[in-house]
């Protein structure tokens, strides 16, 4: 591979040189993330995600100890004229 003086994939900070002042912003801050850093964004993002689906997971367990409610058995009064295969609208009422 032949090293091209036009390139400016070997020095970053003299390519982004000419458009520091259009788009300002410090290099040396995203530059390194330490290992330590990485674990603690690691560790914080799965503890949230633990603690978030702890969250449904205990509603969900919540939830179920409910019992659903049902509304009395109704027969359908048009039901002598439903041929098999057909369908029928109907409307069930709900206690709002």
């Amino acid at each position: 591979m032949l090293a091209d003086d036009r390139s400016d994939e070997s020095d970053v900070r003299a390519a982004t040189a000419p458009h520091q002042r259009d788009f300002p912003y410090d290099r040396e801050e995203e530059a390194q993330v330490t290992r330590r850093e990485f674990c603690n964004f690691l560790g914080l993002t799965s503890a949230a995600l633990f603690v978030g689906a702890a969250g449904f997971a205990g509603k969900a367990a919540i939830d179920a100890r409910q019992t659903p409610t049902f509304l009395p058995h109704q027969r359908l009064k048009a039901r002598q004229r439903l041929a098999p295969g057909s369908s029928l609208n109907f409307h069930y009422p709900v206690d709002q």
